[in-house]
């Protein structure tokens, strides 16, 4: 071969091969960049997630030092007051309960006796009503996980709930109200030797939580219990089957990454199978490191490589 042809060809080749390289390096910057930007858009929706959340965890702490909250079990503690004493503390925390009801829009506010596991004061919201709930109309909650973490708690620590459809009288509600307990423990006064009276429990609509989930053509949202159970999906009909024991879960559908997810490894998974990524991040709830909120956002390969 002329040595001016083998030459040419030579180069010919070079350029080829600098060019597809050139073209690998441009695909995979440009998709680098786009999961960049889907890692930034996962971190300021957990950011607001969690900020709500730390918001609730603050009120809960408020109300355990009230005054008016400090003087009702002071009273009911000591089995002193009087009929009109009680009545009136009782009215007096009703009150702050509606108000707070009212402002931060929670669905209840209650004060639960360790002792009995019974309701001392129940105030609801049912849409812009507020119900102050008499006392024959309280309820045994004794025999609830919440009530069952919440006795396990010191000082101004708070026990956070899982996700689940709230229930009344053991049925779960019609419409689905999705709820997250708050729960606190409330002592008689500091200046008398310590004593554990009950719990604070706040129930606050979890919707608020889900709602901070940015909906977008490009990617999917999820939001999951520490168990894989879906709260949340694009697709309404793959939600709250572990109420109902439906065995649909994300750790049911993607076993392999839930376990992952389990031991710590979160952000990035690619799904070669099903040509997908996800972007997984867990909020931590509480003290217990296992009891966690879910956020998975899920992306086609196709729809971050164009």
């Amino acid at each position: 071969m002329p040595l001016v042809l083998s030459t040419a060809l030579t180069l010919l080749v070079g350029l080829m091969v600098s060019g597809w390289f050139s073209y690998v390096t441009s695909k995979q910057l440009l998709l680098d960049g786009a999961i960049l930007t889907l890692r930034e858009s996962m971190e300021r929706q957990t950011n607001r997630i969690q900020y709500s959340i730390d918001e609730v965890v603050k009120d809960a702490r408020l109300i355990a030092q009230l005054d008016e909250v400090q003087g009702l079990i002071n009273v009911l503690a000591k089995s002193a007051g009087s009929k009109d004493e009680i009545s009136r503390w009782r009215h007096e925390v009703e009150h702050t309960f509606s108000t707070m009801l009212k402002t931060k829009d929670y669905l209840q506010i209650r004060v639960i006796s360790v002792e009995s596991g019974k309701e001392v004061v129940r105030v609801d919201r049912e849409e812009n009503i507020i119900i102050n709930v008499d006392e024959e109309s309280l309820q045994f909650k004794g025999g609830k996980q919440y009530f069952i973490e919440g006795k396990k708690l010191e000082g101004l620590q708070v026990y956070i709930s899982p996700i689940t459809l709230n229930r009344e009288y053991g049925f779960i509600q019609n419409p689905w109200i999705p709820t997250q307990r708050f729960v606190i423990p409330v002592y008689r006064s500091p200046h008398e030797e310590k004593h554990f009276f009950g719990l604070i429990v706040i129930n606050v609509d979890a919707q608020k939580l889900i709602r901070q989930l940015d909906e977008s053509d490009v990617f999917k949202m999820t939001m999951v219990n520490s168990s894989g159970g879906i709260i949340s999906h694009t697709d309404e009909t793959r939600e709250w089957g572990f109420e109902f024991d439906v065995m649909n879960g994300f750790d049911i559908q993607h076993p392999g990454i839930w376990g992952d997810v389990l031991n710590g490894h979160e952000d990035l998974h690619f799904d070669d199978e099903h040509d997908v990524l996800h972007i997984i991040k867990r909020i931590l709830i509480g003290e217990n490191k296992s009891s966690f909120i879910g956020v998975i956002m899920e992306v086609k390969y196709k729809d971050i490589q164009r």
